[in-house]
């Protein structure tokens, strides 16, 4: 599975409001009534049934492929071995499509942090960086990693706890054999890009 294709007449922030509300206020999320949260993941699920059939197509690796820009993230890819790279990739490009989708996020920029991709919502400022990589210490796993000083992980831990094998406060790890959920993996995605926006927004009203 690879790239998740999203209409953009589809506008997908008015679904990630809710969930933003937790995931900007650290203190509002911890009192958060279970009940809050189950319907978060209730709206989300329906929203993912209405909106498979008609919006999404699935696009295999390799059939829309994003050149790589920045030579330095090209020469990391490289160092990864053959099978996680085709995952990896398949992350990279469920990022920009979910990017591409989400009001508000703009222009990804494409570049190293801590030596692992990083995709920065440098253009509209709206997000928070996530980043992508492959650890020699665990040749058959690959990871998603988003900042620490957010509560991100904490939010999807509570409304998706059997989706992922979340560590600590800044990482979804994958197997090289799962099956990803990519459309709930392009929810946390999209939390993640309009973390600042969302925050900004609440704190003008």
């Amino acid at each position: 599975m690879g790239a998740v294709a999203v209409n953009s007449g589809t506008k997908l922030s008015l679904w990630f409001k809710p969930v933003h509300q937790y995931c900007n206020y650290a203190g509002r999320f911890r009192k958060a009534r279970l009940a809050d949260l189950l319907t978060i993941k209730k709206q989300w699920k329906i929203f993912m049934a209405q909106l498979r059939p008609f919006t999404i197509q699935i696009a295999f690796y390799g059939s829309i492929m994003r050149p790589i820009a920045d030579a330095r993230v090209a020469r990391h890819f490289e160092t990864c071995p053959v099978g996680i790279r085709k995952k990896l990739f398949e992350l990279r490009e469920l990022i920009f499509d979910t990017a591409a989708a989400t009001q508000g996020v703009g222009e990804i920029e494409e570049t190293l942090k801590w030596g692992e991709p990083a995709y920065v919502t440098a253009q509209s400022k709206s997000g928070s960086t996530i980043r992508i990589d492959w650890k020699k210490a665990q040749p058959e796993q690959y990871a998603m990693y988003f900042h620490c000083q957010t509560n991100l992980i904490e939010t999807f831990r509570t409304v998706f706890p059997n989706d992922f094998n979340y560590i600590g406060n800044r990482s979804i790890v994958f197997n090289e054999t799962d099956t990803v959920p990519m459309d709930t993996l392009a929810f946390c995605i999209a939390a993640a890009l309009t973390y600042h926006l969302k925050r900004t927004t609440a704190g003008a009203g």
